[in-house]
């Protein structure tokens, strides 16, 4: 993993090598925490830009399908094979919470304020809204295909999720109910941008597909 100087096109340090199969990351909106997992079943997280505040969570006793950070740089989750959930406070690794999600290949996503993780994947109801502090738990999308990817939009308001049959949902998370849905080719990652108005996709093959998220229109993005 290496941090790269964008403006300046090169390359300011290396993070980590020799990783075993690097399986997810995830960095802060205010672009403060990086957080990984790879195959060994270890959790990594820098505290930006001090990268010698280096953390090694784990290792875990099944392989991270997949780790999330909230906005503000205190929370961080990951999800193994298993579905099993954990939730740890970064600064303070004794605040840990886990359950049992019920799904498997489970993808997350922190709502902007932190408050809610939604927990994607396959299962019925595909998709499960756990409030952070509370543990209370809502099950969404009861009937609908596996979901693939899940991001929180429109100020948290709604939530996008890709399902395996292509569909891309836009579900109001206070009445539960499909906002609008989009023929969208199946696909691999989804990211909201820092305001929640635009809504990035990862096709299977690499193609990148971009969203309004008011109108949901589409732009084109070329490869």
């Amino acid at each position: 993993i290496r941090q790269w100087d964008v403006a300046r096109n090169q390359q300011v340090a290396v993070l980590v090598r020799n990783l075993d199969d690097l399986r997810s990351v995830s960095v802060d909106r205010l672009g403060k925490i990086l957080a990984l997992a790879d195959a060994s079943c270890v959790t990594r997280t820098w505290r930006m830009p001090d990268m010698q505040r280096h953390q090694v969570i784990g290792p875990e006793t099944s392989r991270i399908s997949s780790v999330v950070t909230t906005a503000h740089n205190r929370w961080l989750a990951w999800a193994d094979q298993r579905g099993h959930v954990s939730v740890v406070d970064i600064d303070h690794r004794s605040s840990r919470v886990e359950f049992d999600s019920g799904l498997s290949n489970v993808r997350l996503a922190f709502s902007p304020g932190g408050t809610m993780l939604a927990v994607g994947g396959e299962g019925d109801p595909p998709i499960q809204l756990r409030y952070v502090t509370t543990g209370e738990t809502k099950p969404l999308a009861a009937g609908v295909s596996a979901v693939r990817a899940v991001a929180f939009v429109d100020a948290g308001a709604k939530l996008a999720a890709a399902h395996a049959d292509g569909k891309l949902i836009l579900w109001d998370l206070e009445t539960s109910q499909r906002y609008t849905t989009v023929d969208a080719k199946p696909l691999a990652s989804l990211a909201a941008s820092s305001n929640g108005k635009w809504l990035a996709g990862g096709g299977l093959t690499g193609e990148l597909h971009l969203w309004n998220t008011a109108s949901m229109s589409y732009k084109n993005v070329p490869a």
